[in-house]
Order: C-alpha cells, then structure tokens, then sequence
C-alpha cells in the first residue's frame, strides 16, 4: 500500500512515482514530491523506486504572479 494524502493505491513491485501519479489519475502537474523523507523533483519521477508502506507527499505546480 502507497498513501498520498487520504488516498491508499495498490502498491506493486517497480512501482515508480510517476506510476504512483498516473494512479492518482489526477492532471495536476505536479513538480517536487517527497517520498517518505527523500525529496524528488519532476525530471526524477520516472526513476525513482517507491517502496510497499511508503507515504509520498505531492507538490503541484503553481503558476501565478
């Protein structure tokens, strides 16, 4: 199991962040997330492992002036 927020997903082997995000079925661009405590920016999402129990914390892009 992955917490994000009040959401629980299915946790699987070589779950990546981006796998967690597109799970989300969300579209927020989301550009820095902390998986457990690592932070990871948005070009690492792909490549970086999620573990089973891990809580992962999004920070969405936000445009404004």
């Amino acid at each position: 199991m992955v917490r994000v927020g009040e959401r629980e997903l299915t946790w699987q082997e070589g779950m990546t962040l981006e796998d967690v995000i597109e799970a989300l079925g969300d579209s927020y661009p989301y550009s820095v997330a902390r998986v457990g405590s690592r932070i990871v920016t948005a070009p690492h999402f792909a490549s970086v492992l999620v573990p089973d129990g891990i809580e992962v914390f999004l920070v969405p892009l936000v445009a404004g002036g």
